[in-house]
This record gives structure tokens, sequence and C-alpha cells, in this order.
């Protein structure tokens, strides 16, 4: 989903908007401004029911550094829900919640860092 989408009527009002960007107020209250970007975005659109299919998102270029994907890109909201939607598949919510609680996790080789989130994306993909 990008930018533009929040530009247009809602169809069903803007519940999902409010749900969106309240998710981004409680992420940020409880991870501070280290979370990154594709988490934050993640998690707002899966509390808000926005999570696409992967199927229809496809991959991230293998050369996109996960972590560094600005807002100013307009595959952020994709690259997030395909991330949200690899990581739900694996993982509950409360247990990717979890991971987010230690900073430490975004690192690299952490469970929520870029090369760790690429390995297991690229695996998913291939099952």
């Amino acid at each position: 989903m990008e930018q533009s989408y929040w530009l247009e009527p809602e169809p069903n009002g803007y519940d999902d908007l409010l749900v969106h960007e309240c998710a981004h107020c409680l992420a940020n209250a409880r991870y501070g401004k280290g979370i990154p970007r594709w988490l934050d975005e993640g998690l707002a659109m899966y509390f808000a029911g926005q999570i696409g299919s992967t199927e229809a998102i496809g991959m991230p270029p293998q050369e996109k550094d996960i972590a560094c994907i600005g807002y100013e890109d307009p595959m952020l909201y994709r690259y997030s829900s395909l991330l949200m939607d690899a990581l739900t598949s694996v993982r509950s919510i409360g247990g990717i919640l979890a991971l987010a609680d230690d900073a430490e996790n975004f690192s690299a080789h952490g469970p929520l860092g870029d090369k760790t989130l690429r390995e297991s994306i690229t695996a998913f993909k291939e099952k």
C-alpha cells in the first residue's frame, strides 16, 4: 500500500486510518525512535488489517537494504506488509512484539535484523 492510499476517500470510514495511526503512537511510545521504519509501518498495517498478500506484493530486491528503507521510498508500505506477513506466518504477534522489546534484536544479526529477515523471507518464499 503506497502513501497515496491515505489521500483517497475511505469507503468504510476512517476506522483503519485511526487504528493505523494509533498503532504508530503506541509503537513509538513503547519502542522509541529506534524502531525500524518497516516494523513501525508493518505493525500499524497489521493492527489496522492492511496486510496484503505476499504473492501480490513480491519480494524486495536482494540488494535493497531493508533496514534503511525511508519514507521517501514508495515501496516502504509494500515491504512492510511483506515482512509482517512473513513474520506472522512463523511467529505470533505477541512473539514479534516481545522481540521488539529488545532493541538489540534490530541489529544485523538479531532476529529482526536485516540479514536475518532477508534469510527468513527467502526461506519463507521457497516454501
